[in-house]
């Protein structure tokens, strides 16, 4: 299963280290939607901030 890294940019920034594997996108939406309801008390009113996905498909040797 692939690695995904959610990256929030902007006034709080956070940068995930080590990333969460799902099963598909659906998963990695319900993710992003958890993670937004978790910060939303950090937002403020006329700030900007942007949730970053990125991904690293494992490797085996």
């Amino acid at each position: 299963m692939p690695r995904y890294f959610l990256h929030i940019e902007g006034t709080f920034p956070f940068h995930d280290e080590s990333g969460t594997e799902l099963r598909d996108a659906r998963a990695v939406w319900r993710e992003a939607l958890l993670m937004t309801r978790d910060i939303e008390s950090s937002l403020q009113p006329g700030g900007s901030w942007t949730l970053v996905v990125k991904t690293a498909v494992a490797t085996t040797d």
